[in-house]
């Protein structure tokens, strides 16, 4: 009988030393970063990752291996020489494995990596802990150019916030290539709040609870050293551009825009179409939206404000690109598109009373939608009018300085352009939205396209260069 209880108590202390031992090593992999987009055949592509100590004892080396696609990507990575970062339990370390990612075929990727071997104590076979993450390898020769989105988290009570603004405004007066809306995001019973703009604070803002003024370019996560897509208004305009200039350089495969866009002022009715073409497929899934915003300038509320240094309300104050209403609702819809990548979304609403049609425009854009993961939510283009009130509101892009002259209107047998900017796209789009012609002279002031086999109708004349878009309507007769 003793015998037996002796061998029951040195199985449970066994037991207990091994549970011990193994808590005492332990550590998970609680972030990983790929580059969401990388370009065919370079090298640029790496991978960031944060290891958790959560075990007992301090965290002094580890192992992980990278597998793409389910194939071997790299043998072990032995990180060593952690002794003097103190990782105790609970405080996390970020490094880059020094593997670039291939990318020499087309498409969706999965790069996974896994940990193993906690302070080298010889397990190189258990999986202690796997995060995954995809990226696209994308060709550039079917890119094109890219309208950047910058969304401001702000408040009428938030005295940082004008100051904030006017940082923005100094950083970016010299880009083309942007539209920039503001979400009044409910700070202090804000009246300018709306549904859309108070759903996209707590989603993308840590339930609204992190900070204003705040900023996002494109949805799309900036700096890494954020938890999300949201981030600082920044002291300096070369930090604000930096990471600006990270959305803006992400690479776009859709063209996009609006067509036949009318205001009856007498109903308050605004019709029109959002319309474009995905030149790659890849990007375009069953979890990509369009959203279609009511945008107001100039509206007249006072506004808290610090920058004399004391906070103090200013009136009149006039707040400018403020979303009112989302009509395609909070998170947008999905759309169709054809076998040729066309799609032409109509749309026919009615405008508040409250709201000063001369002051209002619409903004459109695509974007990825993921409802629980807020780094996962791209916009890949983004469109804009001018105001409703204007005659060209749906030709002619908001803010665009290209000059483009262009003859014979109507045209026979072939159009001839002429711009003061290197052109690097040119596109006829019909009535639907399909596009019917898409040219890529090689940065040229001057070209052409043969309308030779271009049906008689009245179409969009689209002009990309390197600062901007101008659109035009042009007629083709024969």
């Amino acid at each position: 009988m003793m015998k037996h209880i002796l061998l029951l108590l040195l199985a449970v202390s066994l037991t207990f030393a091994t549970a011990a031992q193994t808590d005492s090593n332990r550590a998970e992999l609680s972030k990983m970063t790929v580059p969401q987009y990388i370009e065919q055949g370079s090298t640029g592509g790496r991978v960031s990752v944060t290891i958790t100590n959560t075990g007992i004892k301090q965290l002094l080396s580890f192992c992980v291996r990278i597998t793409i696609d389910g194939q071997e990507g790299s043998g072990p990575v032995h990180v060593t020489g952690l002794d003097s970062r103190n990782l105790t339990n609970g405080k996390a370390y970020r490094f880059s494995i020094g593997y670039p990612l291939p990318s020499t075929d087309l498409g969706y990727h999965t790069a996974e990596i896994t940990l193993t071997n906690i302070n080298d104590n010889g397990d190189t076979a258990s999986i202690l802990s796997q995060l995954s993450e995809s990226y696209y390898v994308y060709d550039p020769a079917i890119t094109v150019p890219r309208t950047t989105l910058i969304e401001q988290f702000t408040g009428y009570s938030c005295p940082n916030c004008p100051p904030g603004e006017e940082r923005m405004k100094n950083a970016t007066r010299t880009y083309k290539d942007i539209i920039w809306i503001t979400h009044h995001a409910g700070y202090g019973n804000d009246p300018l709040n709306s549904t859309a703009s108070q759903a996209a604070t707590f989603f993308f803002n840590n339930d609204g609870s992190t900070y204003a003024p705040a900023y996002m370019y494109n949805r799309y996560q900036v700096n890494q050293n954020n938890p999300g897509p949201v981030t600082h208004v920044y002291t300096s305009p070369t930090d604000i551009r930096a990471e600006i200039n990270v959305a803006r350089n992400l690479p776009a495969f859709v063209t996009l825009g609006f067509t036949d866009v009318a205001f009856d002022t007498a109903t308050r009715h605004y019709v029109g179409h959002i319309s474009g073409r995905f030149l790659s497929m890849a990007p375009y899934t069953r979890s990509t939206r369009v959203m279609l915003y009511l945008v107001e300038d100039s509206i007249n509320m006072r506004q808290a404000d610090n920058s004399s240094g004391s906070a103090i309300w200013i009136s009149p104050y006039y707040h400018m690109r403020t979303v009112r209403e989302a009509p395609f609702g909070t998170w947008g819809k999905t759309f169709a598109v054809d076998e040729e990548g066309y799609f032409n979304i109509a749309f026919d609403e009615e405008m508040s009373a409250d709201y000063d049609y001369t002051q209002c425009r619409l903004v459109a854009f695509l974007y990825k939608y993921h409802s629980t993961n807020a780094n996962d939510c791209t916009v890949l283009q983004s469109a804009t009018t001018g105001n409703l009130n204007h005659p060209k509101l749906s030709i002619d892009r908001v803010g665009s300085d290209i000059h483009l002259d262009f003859y014979p209107n109507p045209a026979t047998t072939a159009i001839h352009l002429q711009s003061d900017e290197g052109m690097t796209l040119v596109q006829l789009i019909d009535m639907r939205g399909r596009e019917v012609i898409h040219s890529r002279p090689a940065d040229a002031l001057s070209t052409s396209i043969s309308t030779h086999n271009v049906a008689a109708g009245i179409y969009l004349l689209r002009i990309t260069t390197a600062t901007g878009v101008t659109t035009k309507r042009i007629t083709v007769t024969h």
